[in-house]
Formats: structure tokens, sequence, C-alpha cells
């Protein structure tokens, strides 16, 4: 599929534009946690596509909001309801979520997504590449 094409590359972009209108087909009202509902839509549809998925990745300062890999590339994602995408990615730095993987080969990507509850879609986002 398109996702996996796009992760497998490092399109990250592609994928979020992919899964943003995935998410705009979703009817409005049998959405519960906004944010579980979208980490939880994400990870079915990783799961679905055979992807290496891993919700709530737990380090040893906090949960990653899901944690996607491929052969090559490594994607941390966190999450915000109605916040901002830069909200996301300072949790993702505060926290540290990429350092246990600093020793690998594998090319690691950070992804703030901020979502709006009153599109019931991606908002906005913000992707970071971490060198190692």
């Amino acid at each position: 599929t398109r996702f996996v094409s796009d992760l497998n590359s490092g399109n990250i972009s592609g994928f979020i534009g992919r899964l943003s209108s995935f998410l705009s087909s979703c009817p409005y009202d049998i959405v519960l946690d906004r944010e579980k509902h979208f980490q939880n839509v994400l990870l079915i549809l990783c799961r679905l596509c055979g992807l290496s998925v891993h919700a709530e990745y737990r380090t040893s300062s906090g949960r990653i909001d899901i944690l996607i890999e491929t052969a090559s590339y490594r994607y941390v994602f966190e999450f915000k309801i109605d916040q901002s995408a830069q909200a996301a990615m300072a949790q993702i730095r505060s926290k540290e979520y990429a350092l246990p993987f600093a020793t690998d080969d594998k090319k690691t990507t950070l992804i703030g997504i901020n979502l709006s509850t009153k599109t019931r879609t991606i908002d906005d986002y913000c992707i970071e590449s971490v060198d190692t």
C-alpha cells in the first residue's frame, strides 16, 4: 500500500497526508477519547499493513504514543489534542524518546502531531530527523 511505501522510503509527509485523509472518513459521533481513538486507528492501520508498530512504547522517561519500525526507518509519534505539533515535539525532546535507539543503524524520525477536535483530523505536524 501507499502507507507502507511512504514509511519504507522515509516519505513521512506523504504518510501523514494519507493518514489525515483516512481519518476524515471516520464518523464524528463514534469518537470518545480522541487521542486514544487516533492512536488506535493508527495502530490498527499499521498492523493491517504488516508494519511493526507499538502503542505506548515504554522508555525510562515515559511512553511513546506510537513507534513504527521498518527495515531502515524508525518513527516516533507523539500526539496532542487542540494544542500544537510543537508541543508534541517538545515532549519527545524533553523525555528523550529517541535515546534508547541511539546505538543502532536505523534512521530515527520524530513526529509531533496535533489533532483538531473541530475537524477531527490532523491539524498540524512537525518532523525532525535524529542524527546518529
